[in-house]
């Protein structure tokens, strides 16, 4: 899964250390930097007073109508009069606190730190304390590792870590597994450059703090929102009023805090790309200028392969499985991808430019800020960057399991974890089976072809020779068929598939088949899940519409929840949603699942269509619906491609070549680049 060096070409411990002499002239900050550094500090001290005085002044206005106000209740129309006066306090109370919530609200926490030990990774920390003297950063209190592809410099312990420098490196595992020693190394000197930056390290903690208490102000909606449009929808029509006036006050002070935010957001960016620049400084002195486009085009096509491993991760958990390895699974895709696809990406990303409102500036302009230094650069090694760990795939499976306990909570349990390896494997068999099918049918699935292996009515040849000629004509008509319609090329697969499968029931094929009996069974299990799936594929169409309708109806009854009319027209959805999830299960429930799964023997009830007894409840009936629709398309392809595969074996068992592979076409170039 990973290129590793032979044992003959790794440098002990003391030469891989030497590879680090050298000086890094990294000169002086800009004087942008410096300019910056000191208007954003301004800004940025001056919109949390601005912030702070906004509640004060509510608070103030608020205290001073409770107080000066009170002669409002005095006199006749005592109804009018108690609302002319509670509905201002009860306006400002809402605003106050609104604007108050934010402050006192818990950050989201992340998966747990995996951090490293000194005692298990020498070398790493002998090799970030060497970079560090380099730079002259301070070293860092802890390491710590992700699964991710990015390496970032922050605080330990919030506002008084920043106080006392407690940096934290945090590193992804797919940086150390994906690049060279000096890519990865230039990436740290980058981290280090930050930590280097001291005073203005600090102010773009407290920028990234502000910036997040307004984005929280202006954007959260949570249960005090919706308690206000519910008491709103229900109330009389003084509570609706003086509802009305506390969600104008909300409203408007989210319109003076956008602002507030966007000014800050625009003088902060500035900062954050001077910041970046300076940083680069010491990456492209470590490295050289010339790697440094390497080192970015690199950390692209980590990001892509991460980004479908995270995709392969969802396709995997349909079975139940998880890869015990996450980086593992990068690396895998990363190598694989399409060459052709991957130049035409990066040749568009870069030529984008930086964009006023972006915190980083653009690959282009780093690369071109880096190839104006002309740094020669001091360290040079296409050594493996993993060779700093000593325990690199344990604690790859550590930082994993660490990632899917804070997705799927403490519930993980380890039977579900499967050797990457393995699953990597198994995927390539899948793609490889995906090609076979698409040359099998000389194109793509087509869509609602849910047909094979549908009898066609005819005869089945009872001599081997006849099945074989007419398997050739076929195969030939096929190929002439490229640019027909789908009706016709789906009923001359269907055929050719039908005859194809029939050629395991003749004796005379048995040597060349091999394992024939084992051969047979599977077909016939696979026959029995297609021919499920033929009989449910009108009941799943018609799920997914009561579904689009049942979510549309619930919608209406949010917004109306007094409508009777929305009310019953919701309920009615709901009972027909049960009755036609129900329907497809019983279908399901007596099919054997024919492939392997994590929970053992199951049903194709069990794998797509989980829930029964508890479908009452609103919540996991949508779960299970949305389950179900997302699996029987997975499963038909598979069981498609599985039936392909026995009968394409079954022909070149019966001296018939494979047909060469069709050619893909343009827009499904364009897709396959898109996803990559």
């Amino acid at each position: 899964m990973r290129a590793m060096p032979a044992a003959a070409s790794v440098p002990g411990p003391d030469d891989l250390m030497k590879l680090l002499d050298g000086d890094l002239k990294t000169g002086r900050q800009s004087p942008l930097y410096t300019l910056g550094a000191l208007v954003v500090a301004i800004v940025m001290v001056l919109l949390p007073v601005i912030y702070l005085a906004l509640i004060a002044a509510v608070g103030y206005l608020t205290y001073l109508h409770a107080v000066e106000n009170v002669g409002i209740l005095n006199g006749g129309g005592m109804r009018g009069r108690l609302l002319a006066y509670l509905g201002p306090l009860f306006a400002g109370l809402v605003v106050c606190f609104f604007l108050i919530k934010p402050l006192f609200a818990r950050p989201v926490s992340g998966p747990e730190a995996v951090s490293l030990d000194r005692d298990n990774e020498p070398l790493l920390f002998a090799w970030v304390e060497r970079l560090c003297g380099m730079v002259g950063a301070p070293l860092p209190r802890r390491i710590d590792v992700d699964c991710n592809v990015n390496a970032s410099a922050s605080f330990q312990g919030g506002l008084w870590g920043m106080i006392r420098r407690n940096m934290v490196l945090t590193i992804g595992l797919p940086l150390v597994g994906g690049m060279t020693l000096t890519q990865f190394s230039g990436i740290l000197a980058h981290e280090f450059g930050h930590f280097a930056q001291g005073g203005a390290m600090r102010l773009s903690y407290v920028i990234r703090r502000v910036n997040h208490w307004f984005a929280r102000v202006v954007n959260e909606r949570d249960s005090f929102d919706a308690g206000l449009d519910q008491l709103q929808s229900s109330g009389s029509g003084g509570v609706m009023i003086v509802v009305l006036v506390a969600k104008g006050g909300v409203w408007l002070s989210r319109r003076v805090l956008w602002c507030l935010m966007m000014v800050g957001h625009l003088f902060s960016t500035f900062l954050l790309r001077q910041m970046e620049y300076d940083a680069d400084r010491y990456e492209t002195q470590l490295a050289g200028s010339p790697a440094f486009q390497d080192t970015v085009a690199r950390l692209h096509r980590l990001m892509v392969g991460h980004n479908q491993a995270m995709g392969q991760v969802n396709g995997f958990w349909r079975e139940r499985k998880l890869p015990d390895n996450l980086p593992a699974i990068c690396f895998a895709n990363t190598e694989s991808l399409d060459e052709k696809a991957m130049d035409t990406y990066l040749a568009q990303v870069f030529e984008e430019k930086t964009n006023r409102w972006s915190t980083h500036p653009s690959d282009r302009d780093r690369i071109r800020h880096a190839e104006k230094m002309e740094a020669p650069g001091v360290l040079h090694s296409e050594l493996p960057a993993d060779i700093l760990l000593s325990r690199f795939d344990d604690v790859s499976r550590k930082a994993t399991k660490s990632f899917y306990r804070f997705q799927m909570g403490e519930s993980l349990d380890e039977k579900y974890l499967w050797s990457a390896r393995e699953l990597i494997e198994a995927q390539k068999l899948e793609d490889d089976r995906h090609r076979g099918t698409q040359r099998f049918l000389q194109g793509g699935i087509e869509h609602g072809a849910l047909f094979f292996p549908k009898p066609t009515g005819e005869i089945l040849p009872g001599d081997l020779a006849d099945v074989v000629g007419e398997l050739k004509d076929l195969r030939s008509k096929l190929l002439s068929a490229r640019d027909d319609g789908a009706e016709v090329r789906n009923e001359l697969a269907s055929r050719r598939l039908e005859l194809g499968l029939h050629l395991l029931e003749f004796p005379q094929l048995e040597q060349a088949l091999g394992d024939q009996e084992g051969a047979v069974a599977q077909a016939v299990a696979l026959t029995s899940v297609m021919n499920c799936l033929r009989r449910v594929h009108p009941l799943n169409e018609e799920l997914e519409r009561i579904f689009k309708t049942a979510l549309r109806e619930l919608e209406a009854v949010r917004r109306e929840p007094e409508s009777k009319v929305k009310r019953k027209a919701f309920d009615e959805s709901v009972r027909d949603l049960q009755t036609c999830y129900l329907k497809i299960r019983d279908e399901l429930e007596p099919v054997p699942y024919p492939f392997r799964h994590a929970e053992g023997e199951i049903s194709c009830a069990d794998y797509a269509a989980k829930a029964k007894a508890e479908i009452e409840e609103l919540g996991v009936l949508f779960n299970s619906v949305s389950g179900l629709l997302e699996h029987l398309g997975p499963l038909y392809v598979k069981t498609l491609a599985r039936l392909v595969e026995i009968a394409e074996r079954a022909e070149e068992s019966a001296g018939l070549e494979r047909l060469e592979a069709p050619p893909v076409k343009r827009d499904e170039m364009e897709a396959e680049s898109g996803e990559g």
